[in-house]
């Protein structure tokens, strides 16, 4: 008798598990467009298990791209661990998400899988130290912030020695700099008809990388308004020139970038 109720409270956890979980997939073109299978460029998996929703994002040949959990009640809130893959497919960060903000230690790896450096985050800005990291395992800096500012901090060379401070991160450039950049995007919008006929206005974000060449590489929307919207602002970004390239710990590096459009009716 014990052997079947065994036997019984088994399938009845499968068959919970079975009720309580499941998996939908979503296919987009890059304009945030959802797209037929067969002309997707990303797509995304929803699982949902119980009281948890994970979504993992994939290119259109099936790498995985980023990984992590969202607010159940509000998908768009980043709210647990999560695991961002380079272009490649490495491993590039992992750490934990608090109602969208970043928290606790997050890790970042270079392309061959070893430490890059450490960082700490409290409510989304950086508290506590950075730490980075030479491919042999040693200290290269070390550094204090609070409330996202910087409060002090060291570098080292190979053999530990204390050595000339710099600046950890360096953002990639637009030719001429901020201003000129967006100098060159007020010029270069067009206004679609069918949104000003809608009276649609809005921030468009588009995210996409500058390479090690300075090449912007993977431009997509990172938030959208409205289709033609959408795809004005990748169509001017397409057209940039090629940017100063970005430099992490002095070292010339793949670099994530966001930019906001803004198209405003007068």
């Amino acid at each position: 008798m014990k052997y079947l109720n065994a036997i019984i409270l088994i399938c009845c956890c499968h068959a919970a598990v079975g009720q309580g979980s499941r998996s939908d997939t979503f296919y987009f073109s890059r304009y945030m467009d959802t797209s037929s299978k067969k002309d997707a460029q990303y797509f995304k998996v929803y699982t949902y298990e119980f009281s948890t929703l994970k979504i993992s994002d994939y290119t259109k040949d099936g790498q995985l791209v980023s990984s992590g959990f969202y607010n159940v009640s509000y998908p768009e809130v980043k709210d647990g661990y999560f695991r961002m893959y380079s272009t490649k497919g490495a491993l590039e960060s992992e750490g934990n998400y608090i109602e969208g903000k970043k928290s606790g230690l997050w890790a970042y790896y270079r392309e061959d899988g070893s430490l890059h450096y450490e960082e700490n985050y409290a409510e989304g800005k950086l508290s506590g130290k950075l730490k980075s990291y030479y491919r042999d395992k040693s200290l290269k800096r070390e550094e204090n912030y609070n409330n996202g500012e910087f409060v002090n901090g060291k570098c080292f060379t190979l053999s530990g020695k204390d050595t000339t401070h710099f600046p950890f991160k360096e953002m990639p450039e637009f030719e001429g700099g901020e201003k000129a950049m967006f100098k060159y995007l007020a010029q270069e919008v067009r206004y679609p008809e069918k949104a000003i006929n809608k009276g649609i206005q809005g921030v468009v974000k588009i995210i996409f990388i500058v390479d090690k060449n300075g090449q912007l590489q993977d431009i997509k929307i990172y938030k959208g308004v409205y289709p033609s919207l959408n795809y004005e602002a990748i169509r001017i970004i397409e057209k940039m020139d090629v940017w100063k390239p970005g430099k992490i710990d002095g070292e010339i590096a793949e670099t994530k970038f966001i930019i906001p459009i803004k198209f405003v009716l007068q």
